[in-house]
């Protein structure tokens, strides 16, 4: 995970960590496993969102990852998909979501991160990310994706 070069991902020069996704068995919900270092302080809606796209620099122009013939759009803090920071910017934890996708749909793919609404009320819209990763296999090094 590292900071975007958007404006708002300018306030986090240092925010690195990462995404684990997994799933729960029977097709069930994906447990996302989360690590944040020098993110938003005190943050208790930020947003965490698995978006299509191959690029952090196109995320504002990726779509959500989720089929709407399933569910409505799980990708936001107040359906679930929030991620908690603590004084120091740091934060970590899981947040189970259910986004309609087969597992595999999700290799890949992009993972943002979003400040909080607090400071801005548009600052969960993608072209404010604050940060981004691809969503690379365990045991896969950086350069699986360029050949997926």
């Amino acid at each position: 995970m590292e900071s975007t070069g958007t404006e708002a991902g300018k306030k986090y020069p240092d925010l690195d960590g990462w995404v684990k996704v997994e799933r729960e068995p029977n097709a069930g919900d994906l447990i996302i496993n989360y690590f944040i270092n020098n993110g938003p302080i005190q943050c208790d809606d930020c947003r965490l969102g698995i978006f299509t796209g191959s690029k952090c620099s196109m995320i504002d122009s990726a779509q959500s990852l989720f089929d709407p013939d399933e569910v409505p759009n799980p990708w936001r803090a107040d359906k679930g998909a929030q991620y908690v920071t603590n004084n120091k910017g740091t934060g970590a934890g899981f947040i189970n979501v259910f986004n309609g996708r087969g597992f595999r749909q999700h290799t890949c793919m992009l993972v943002g991160l979003f400040d909080s609404r607090d400071d801005n009320v548009n600052a969960h819209m993608r072209s404010r990310a604050i940060g981004c990763a691809r969503l690379i296999p365990e045991g896969q090094d950086k350069d699986f994706c360029e050949k997926y």
